[in-house]
């Protein structure tokens, strides 16, 4: 979800959070879209899913917006 704090899900989050897969490096829990406690593809294709607005909320039921 919003991994920048900045109270929206948008492309910058898609780009933190393709950052954070390739590198493997610890991410915000709002990363997990499919709430399986990994960090993967799947949550950058649910992100981008979100975006093109393919989804109304994410595999694990929520939207972390903080």
């Amino acid at each position: 979800g919003d991994l920048n704090l900045d109270k929206k899900i948008n492309v910058i989050d898609l780009a933190l959070l393709k950052r954070n897969v390739l590198k493997n490096t610890p991410v915000y829990a709002a990363a997990d879209t499919d709430g399986n406690d990994k960090l993967d593809t799947a949550d950058i294709v649910n992100m981008q899913k979100y975006l093109l607005k393919m989804l109304t909320e994410f595999p694990a039921g929520i939207i972390k917006v903080v």
